[in-house]
This record gives structure tokens, sequence and C-alpha cells, in this order.
């Protein structure tokens, strides 16, 4: 199965398969997202409540647990009824890496933060009743490049990220066989400029900056379909973390319920954002509907396990997973004795086994 994408140069645009006829991974037109007049689409100010919609929900909890979330457009689904059934919440909305940081500081007790923060403690608890997840195109995880990757020395890493900034980690070792110099722009600094007048061949870009900068650049590489590439699975952006000694009560019955509320409204929470966004509702719909998945399947579990190994190999986080990912790994390890096919991409074998491999033409 082939895309079919657009290759951008200088001074034409040309069309093209993806896979067949060239080394980049393009990206079709129809899974971009262009932003409007620089509006953050990824991040709203606020947590969309219910009863703005005009939808009524009886609160079902007292629980006064400090919860952390990203008011993200990919967020709001699973955030949509979280505030209506747990009036008494103390919730606190900050990007992923100020949550992280919050909840190390004893400041959250749960919040909503990147999965390889969940990896850096072995005593960080799960509540697998949802999470931000994707099964190929992601849309919002972008490595824009001037050169094709394979010639790319230093690569530019997102200031706003942590599990992105490990995942293109990831892919240089194992999917694109490089072994680039890495660095840091800025939080104040323009991805783009960064790319156009600095000594970077690449920049990693996450959120809005990266919907506005798609297809400004020759290479365009979505990381979410490269880990599909790589090993047939879904990938795990984020999930609800659990800092250790915390009593959480109740609350994932009602952060199920939360989730089957956003779902159930899905059009209405698309309609909102893209008045809020001043995007088409369409896009936000076939956006929350198509591209982001909010469950922890049998997949997606095995999506996270791997991607555990691979960083702990890496030394991005420690050998030791996190209780709930031990106990999943250790439950049955027969998946992941030997490789097998999932989707087109064969999933690797046991870390042991795993070695850098060449990249197809």
């Amino acid at each position: 199965m082939t895309d079919a994408g657009e290759i951008r140069g200088k001074n034409a645009l040309s069309s093209c398969e993806n896979e067949r006829t060239t080394h980049n991974r393009w990206i079709p037109r129809a899974h971009r997202v262009h932003a409007l007049g620089g509006v953050n689409v990824m991040r709203h100010a606020t947590v969309l409540k219910p009863e703005l919609l005009g939808i009524k929900v009886k609160p079902v909890s007292r629980s006064k647990l400090a919860v952390g979330v990203v008011s993200y457009l990919n967020t709001k689904p699973l955030i949509f009824g979280l505030q209506s059934l747990a009036p008494n919440l103390r919730v606190q909305v900050a990007p992923p890496s100020e949550l992280a940081r919050r909840l190390r500081e004893k400041r959250l007790d749960v919040a909503l933060v990147s999965v390889s923060e969940y990896f850096s403690r072995p005593d960080y608890g799960l509540i697998p009743e949802s999470a931000i997840c994707g099964d190929g195109y992601v849309r919002s995880v972008l490595l824009f490049s001037r050169v094709p990757i394979e010639q790319a020395r230093t690569i530019c890493l997102d200031p706003e990220s942590l599990t992105s900034n490990a995942l293109i980690k990831v892919l240089c070792r194992w999917h694109f066989s490089i072994e680039p110099t890495w660095a840091m722009r800025s939080r104040r600094s323009d991805p783009a400029v960064v790319l156009e007048k600095g000594k970077n061949e690449a920049v990693l870009v996450i959120g809005n900056a990266a919907l506005r900068m798609s297809g400004r650049f020759p290479y365009e590489y979505d990381l979410g379909q490269e880990w599909w590439r790589l090993t047939g699975l879904p990938f795990v952006f984020a999930v609800w973390v659990v800092r250790p000694g915390t009593e959480v009560g109740d609350l994932p019955a009602v952060l199920r319920q939360s989730l089957q509320l956003g779902l159930a409204h899905l059009d209405r929470i698309a309609d909102e954002a893209a008045r809020a966004l001043r995007l088409d509702p369409g896009l936000c719909l076939n956006y929350l509907r198509a591209m982001i998945r909010y469950e922890l399947t049998e997949r997606t579990w095995q999506g996270m396990a791997r991607f555990f190994e691979m960083c702990s190999i890496l030394g991005i986080c420690p050998p030791c997973p996190p209780p709930a990912l031990a106990r999943w790994l250790n439950r049955d390890n027969d998946h992941l004795a030997e490789p097998r096919i999932t989707g087109r991409m064969p999933v690797l074998p046991n870390k042991e086994r795993i070695q850098p491999r060449a990249r197809r033409h």
C-alpha cells in the first residue's frame, strides 16, 4: 500500500508515491493540517466543560486530588467531563514538561504526562483507563530537514517535548541508522528560523508550530508514521501517571466516564474547538476521530513495551519498568520472543536481538 504525497522543492511541486519513488517519507496532503493566522491549534487556554455546550452532567465523585492536564486539542475528549464529574478536583493546566516537573515536586497527585516521564521512575503508578495514542500518522509530531535524514549531522530537539525527543533518538538508532549530534533550541526561538538560518540540518517540532510548518521544507517526517513503519505498532504519547504514595480512590472511574462522555460528544467538541481555534470543524473532527486513539489496548501496550525497551537500551530511562508495565511484560513475554508481522512492518524481536537496520529504498 502506498500513499499519495507531495514533494516541495525550491521551484516546483510534483507528485510521487511514498516509499517507492523516494527515500523520504512524504506526508500526504490529506494528512496535513494547516493552522490559520498563527492560532495555536494544539493548545486552547481553557478546559472545555459539557455545561458550556448545554450538556448536563451529574457529579459522581468528591475527590479532591490535584490533577494535571494538558488542554491540547487531542486531549479534549479525555478531559471533557472531568471537572463536571468531580467538581472538587484541583485541576491544573500546563504543558507536558511542566506537568512532569510538578509531579516530581509533589505538587500534583496525578497528571497526564509524556510516556517517557512515566518510564523515568520505577515507582510511578498508572491509571490505564485512557491515554493519548496514535497508530500511524499523528500530524503534529514532525521532523523537518533541509537534507535527507540520512545526511543530517545535527538535529535540534523541541524544548516543549519529552516523549518526542526520545522517539526521534530511537528512530535515528534503529530506523534511520544515523548518529547525529543533538541540540536544543530555546523556547522562544522560531523553529523555522532555526532550521533556515541555523547550523542544524533538521529540527523536531510538535504541536502548533509543526502544523504551521508542514509543507515548508523539502523533507518532512511524521514520527508516528515512522514508528509504525519500524515496528508495525501504535505509539503511546501520554498516560495518566500517579505520584508514589497517592491513593487515587474513584478517579479511574471518573476518567473512564470522562472519556466516554467526550467520545459521545466528539462532534460538539470538534465544533467548539473549530470556533475557538478558527479551524474547519470537519478537520478537527477527523483529527480527533481518525488520528488519535484514547485507549490502552493490547497493541498499544505492545507499542509502549517496545518503546520502553528501546529507551532503556539507549539510557533514556532506567532499565527497571514501572509496576504496571512490569506486570504486563511479565504476564506473557511470548509475543516479544520472536519476530512476527503486524500490519506491514515486522515487530522487532526482544531487546537482546535489536540491532540498527539499514533503511529501505
